[in-house]
């Protein structure tokens, strides 16, 4: 039934560009256009419905390809990579971004290369390998500024200043968040300003700056819900659960806990579901009731097996992968010596 309503859906949402597709080819004529189309769409589902984002990012590959249309395939790839990357495949997402980074990396095209690098970055933050993370997000950061990209530049700042901030270096990443947001701002992009203004009200959460706090979890729970972002609005909701509990409002604190807490089930975002039980566990205990505490914590323990044996899974597949690139760097290597040896 499942893969029926996949089918039905990918029919509705692609059928009319790959029928548009097929025209052109009867006429003749390569359609860039078509390829284009599709690849964008993926693009922009990725946030909202990332399975749909891989069917249109391959069906815009498998097109590209045929077309021989080297921008549309690198394109394609990345479309698929971010996809893959924001349902939990860190494996596939890196195999379809260094993919999509050599296609770039052939066209000798800078801005390509750059937004590749500031994808693999963040499927490198998200498996906790945050040293190949800092490197490519800087990598990027250098790209978009050698092209005066101002609003990717912005993007690169929050994804570092995100990864500083997990890390407990707030000063730096304070600067470099705030710098993003008043890019962003600048250009009106909506979902860079939501995303800056919750990671600044959590680093101003941990120096304690409550007032501050406030202003930009309200600032990005109104931005988050005009672009439709429901992770996000999680995220912002937990926040809000932190802030009263700092404020020790544990009525508020209570109910955004648990309002967090049952958007997260439903999404299956595990993650947010951790921390959540784990800010409820805290808060009764604060409060006195210890049995309510120690029902939270146990299904926090419980959780918390589960997420730590998904994410080493998550880990052992980014290594996977960079072993088989490193195998395959190996062979092209040997390859070549083997050419250079013949002449």
């Amino acid at each position: 039934m499942k893969t029926s309503l996949t089918y039905l859906l990918w029919m509705f949402c692609c059928l009319p560009l790959v029928l548009q597709d097929a025209d052109y080819k009867e006429k003749g004529k390569t359609d860039t256009t078509t390829v284009n189309s599709i690849a964008q769409r993926g693009f922009d589902l990725w946030i909202r419905d990332p399975s749909q984002s891989v069917i249109l990012g391959e069906e815009a590959f498998r097109l590209a390809t045929d077309l021989k249309y080297v921008q549309g395939a690198a394109f394609a790839k990345r479309v698929s990579g971010v996809a893959h990357w924001t349902l939990g495949e860190p494996k596939q997402a890196l195999f379809d971004l260094y993919e999509g980074l050599k296609l770039y990396e052939d066209l000798d095209d800078l801005e390509g290369i750059s937004n590749v690098k500031l994808n693999i970055g963040m499927v490198y933050a998200d498996i906790d390998e945050d040293s190949i993370a800092l490197k490519q997000f800087n990598e990027a950061i250098v790209g978009f500024t050698q092209l005066n990209l101002d609003d990717r530049v912005a993007t690169a700042y929050t994804k570092l200043g995100t990864l500083q901030m997990e890390n407990g270096i707030l000063d730096k990443a304070h600067a470099n968040i705030s710098n993003a947001l008043n890019i962003h701002t600048r250009n009106n992009f909506e979902y860079g300003m939501a995303e800056a203004h919750n990671r600044l009200g959590r680093v101003y959460l941990e120096q304690g700056n409550l007032e501050q706090a406030d202003y930009h979890l309200r600032q990005a729970l109104t931005l988050g819900r005009k672009i439709e972002d429901k992770d996000g609005l999680v995220n912002n909701i937990l926040q809000f659960g932190k802030l009263f509990k700092m404020e020790k409002d544990y009525e508020l604190a209570d109910m955004h806990f648990k309002l967090a807490l049952n958007r997260a089930q439903g999404m299956h975002l595990n993650n947010y579901r951790l921390e959540i039980l784990k800010n409820l566990a805290d808060l009764k205990q604060e409060i006195g009731q210890s049995d309510s505490a120690l029902i939270y914590y146990s299904q926090y323990v419980d959780l918390k097996d589960s997420v730590f044996t998904l994410k080493k899974s998550r880990q052992i597949a980014g290594l996977e992968f960079r072993n088989e690139l490193a195998r395959k760097n190996q062979e092209l290597d040997r390859l070549s010596q083997k050419q250079r040896s013949s002449k």
